[in-house]
């Protein structure tokens, strides 16, 4: 027997499992779990044989309960165990007890009902039980241990694609909708997969014939009593199924008006981009500029706006912005940067070049020197060459022999098709460079090029 040698009846009942003899290994195995009840490898193989036997001896399922209780008081932490005995008294079969479906029903929700109470600070274990109860259909009871959760966790949306889904199953379609909506618009996060099942559901009943019209007007309501960026987009995807996206708009700038947050207005942008409603993305950005707080933020959605408003070919308000963005912050050198940047591309040279000698006479003397440069050669392209010549003017006194000055001053010459000019310029310096004290090898350097600058000159002159 187990008593007298343990070892030798698990080997013996293995022996009978492996060969099918259930019913020989089922003393054995019932001896073992009687003297070893926290043993879980042999107490779940006794449950197993025990239950299996009960489709033709009903008594047995008894003795599986007993068992699986013992292994359930020895792990108190497991859910399953207390699932378990549940679903061994609920498919009992014993004629002898002449028990109905409901009455063995009754005997398993006790232990299904103590599944919450194994972790009291965890929704989970309701879950656990709404779903053991609702494997066996018992619709009303599932919903109870949802209703229980959420009042006990004060968070009347806790399981609410679940209930959706029960509510479905008891052929309640308004109330299943309701709770979907819920799911979807009261998800903690965009990774909730819970809410991304309900949206979906939401899409498929959203295209029957029975539940379109329910479908339509709870997403409406939702959408409508708290325009948020989950509501809109649920909304917005059930219009796209009905073929109205239009109706949108409207629900879009109410949203933006009740944002409280810079994060808020940045997704409400965001999603009116994607459904292509231009004066709510201009709505959404220009709210959200002036409730950041942050100077490096609002210039970058200020930019933001402006690309917007380029896109849109309203040249005039991109304008009015940047003009607006560099009076209020002259010193930060990203904000001359694309200043210049947008007027030279929006052919205001003149604009750009009195941004970069503006930002010269602030900075030091090294961004000065480079900013003067570009306006140099922003006029000479333009075709301000007298505007070039005499910002050279003062860069030539102090060095007379630079070759990027010389160079710049040529081109303004060169592109008015003076090639006079081009050759009186490098002939006074090719004098002025005989006379200077430059070293020897410099000077013939020097030369060298100012001869080479030249030749195009004297070949215009004939």
């Amino acid at each position: 027997s187990a008593l007298q040698n343990p070892a030798a009846a698990r080997e013996l009942a293995e022996l009978n499992l492996w060969q099918s003899h259930f019913e020989a290994a089922a003393p054995l195995l019932g001896g073992l779990a009687d003297q070893y009840p926290a043993d879980t490898t042999v107490g779940d193989e006794a449950v197993s044989v025990f239950r299996s036997l009960a489709y033709f001896d009903p008594p047995q399922t008894q003795r599986a309960a007993a068992i699986e209780q013992r292994l359930a008081t020895a792990d108190p932490a497991s859910l399953d165990r207390l699932a378990t005995v549940g679903d061994i008294f609920a498919d009992s079969t014993d004629p002898a007890l002449n028990l109905s479906a409901a009455q063995q029903l009754a005997q398993a929700a006790p232990f299904w009902r103590r599944m919450p109470e194994v972790h009291p600070g965890l929704p989970d274990g309701y879950l656990q039980s709404a779903t053991v109860f609702w494997d066996y259909f018992q619709f009303d009871d599932a919903l109870a241990e949802i209703t229980a959760a959420r009042r006990r966790f004060h968070a009347p949306a806790l399981f609410a694609y679940q209930a959706g889904a029960i509510r479905e199953n008891q052929h309640e379609e308004a109330s299943a909708i309701g709770e979907y909506v819920t799911a979807v618009t009261a998800a903690s996060s965009e990774t909730d997969t819970d809410a991304d099942d309900a949206h979906t559901r939401l899409l498929t009943l959203a295209k029957r014939a029975a539940t379109a019209r329910i479908v339509d007007s709870v997403t409406a309501q939702a959408a409508d009593a708290n325009p948020s960026l989950k509501s809109l987009t649920l909304r917005a995807d059930v219009l796209a199924v009905e073929g109205q996206s239009s109706g949108i708009a409207a629900l879009t700038m109410k949203a933006i008006a009740r944002a409280a947050t810079s994060d808020e207005l940045g997704a409400l942008a965001n999603f009116a981009a994607d459904q292509n409603l231009v004066e709510a993305r201009d709505a959404a950005l220009t709210r959200q500029i002036t409730l950041t707080t942050d100077l490096i933020e609002r210039i970058e959605l200020q930019y933001q706006l402006v690309r917007v408003y380029s896109e849109q070919h309203n040249t005039a308000a991109a304008q009015q912005l940047i003009d607006a963005v560099y009076t209020a912050n002259p010193r930060i050198i990203g904000v001359v940067r694309s200043t210049v940047d947008f007027d030279g591309s929006n052919r205001r040279e003149a604009r750009a070049i009195a941004v970069l000698l503006e930002a010269a006479k602030i900075a030091n003397p090294e961004l000065a020197h480079d900013f003067t440069l570009e306006a140099i050669d922003r006029s000479n392209r333009s075709g301000d060459y007298a505007g070039a010549r005499e910002l050279l003017h003062p860069l030539l006194a102090a060095d007379p022999f630079n070759a990027l000055y010389l160079n710049l001053q040529a081109q303004s010459y060169s592109l008015a098709h003076d090639d006079a000019g081009v050759r009186d310029l490098y002939s006074q310096t090719i004098t002025a460079l005989k006379a200077s004290s430059l070293p020897t090898a410099d000077k013939r350097a020097k030369i060298a090029l100012a001869r080479q600058a030249l030749i195009p000159a004297l070949t215009g002159l004939k």
